[in-house]
């Protein structure tokens, strides 16, 4: 990597060298029988240079590949996009606890024990239940290094879990899940299985719900729909571009004073930490919404020279492509109420697990329409059972700003938030 970038500067080129390698394992249980094991073993390595003030690009998943890369990124370079940055220096990095040696050291034997176990516990409920259960663990390596002496690396670790049971009865299909993940294997698998049963127990059975305006809770996985529109307005790409209609308006209070989101490249634990982003700038807690006031944009190092502001730590990269703004870890400050007190007040009102095709036309509007792919009908204080071939349909900008109750004291891990469920009033519920 240190010869690839002194060739680069003596071809007149300031430059960066991204490389990742990753091992994967991943064991797979489908309809109660084991169906598949996986083992994977990928690096790659990214160069970018820029020439005469334009963007240059290549990569390879070849080793010793260094003169081809620099070749095809010199090539590209004539018709690369101009370069309103700099490579960045040096700098103090975070280092959150993201790798767990004893995960390397885990065997296919152990994670195949693991994903049937599992499988066997789903079945005791009900002999016609199908088991889905899948198990991955993996282990990375990044490193970078560029023309203005940054040179770091750091490795991290993933271990995730799947549990989930599909049934049909009828014209009736009902497929329940959940998971847990991280990067270490620090959480317990029987409440996973608890989980995943107490909700089928409840959705086995249909209930009828009658269109009109409920509270609903949304779950910390259904909640990435409902942000999905507020981050599209944030990405720095679209504040340069001028279509975000959040250009120019940091510091104005547009939501609930409750309401706060930020996105956390060094919380310990989450599987999208980091020491630095794909630029090498050191990752970083940014308020994006802070009691209700646009605080940041997510920003790169091309968006935050644009802008002139400075780069928020969030450059991603999607296969071998240019790095572009995106979010590491999304999260939210935990609220005062459990999620079980949070349904015990609601008489009337729905539990939103899963939603589907809740994507779709201009982000910037902030509009959400989509079908209730799971979701929980709760009366007096209960959840009575699953509702059907229901649509969901809320502004997010609106939501958040008048029809916002508050959050759970739980937070929940996917993957990409830590996030807790989140109450609104008056939501538009059509069959």
């Amino acid at each position: 990597m240190e010869r690839l970038i002194e060739k680069a500067a003596q071809r007149g080129c300031t430059a960066e060298v991204f490389s990742s390698s990753a091992v994967e394992n991943t064991v797979e249980v489908n309809d109660n029988q084991l169906k598949n094991l996986k083992s994977t073993d990928t690096h790659d390595t990214i160069l970018r240079v820029i020439r005469n003030g334009k963007i240059g690009l290549a990569s390879s998943s070849r080793p010793n590949d260094g003169d081809n890369l620099l070749k095809n990124a010199m090539d590209t370079s004539e018709f690369g996009t101009e370069a309103a940055f700099t490579f960045p220096e040096p700098a103090k990095l975070p280092q959150p606890e993201i790798y767990d040696p004893t995960l390397e050291s885990l065997s296919i034997e152990e994670l195949v024990h693991i994903a049937t176990s599992l499988a066997a516990e789903l079945q005791k409920e009900d002999p016609h239940i199908l088991a889905f259960t899948q198990v991955s663990r993996v282990y990375s390596e990044y490193h970078l290094a560029n023309t203005s002496g940054f040179d770091a690396s750091f490795k991290k670790t993933l271990f995730a879990v799947v549990a989930a049971v599909n049934l049909t009865e009828g014209s009736n299909m009902l497929s329940i899940y959940d998971f847990r993940l991280g990067t270490h294997r620090d959480f317990g698998l029987a409440a996973l299985i608890e989980r995943v049963l107490t909700d089928f127990r409840i959705a086995r059975r249909n209930v009828a719900l009658a269109a009109g305006e409920y509270p609903v809770i949304m779950s910390p996985e259904a909640m990435g729909n409902l942000l999905r529109p507020i981050i599209a307005c944030l990405d720095g790409r679209a504040v340069v571009k001028g279509i975000s209609p959040w250009k120019d308006r940091l510091g104005e209070k547009m939501f609930d004073e409750t309401f706060s989101l930020y996105d956390d490249g060094t919380i310990a634990r989450s599987i999208s930490s980091g020491y630095f982003d794909s630029e090498g700038v050191p990752m970083q807690r940014t308020a994006l919404v802070e009691n209700g006031v646009i605080r940041n944009y997510l920003l790169n190092l091309q968006t935050a020279a644009q802008l002139k502001m400075a780069p928020t730590g969030n450059g991603s990269r999607e296969g071998g492509n240019s790095p572009i703004p995106g979010t590491t870890t999304l999260t939210a400050p935990a609220g005062q109420t459990s999620i079980d007190d949070m349904i015990k007040g609601i008489k009337q009102g729905i539990l939103v697990d899963q939603l589907m095709g809740a994507w779709a036309g201009n982000p910037y509007t902030g509009a959400i329409n989509g079908n209730i792919a799971l979701g929980y009908k709760i009366e007096n204080g209960r959840r009575v059972g699953r509702v059907k071939d229901c649509m969901f349909s809320i502004n997010a900008f609106e939501g958040f700003k008048s029809q916002f109750l508050g959050c759970s004291k739980e937070l929940i891990k996917t993957p990409n938030a830590v996030l807790p469920y989140f109450l609104f009033d008056k939501v538009n519920i059509s069959g």
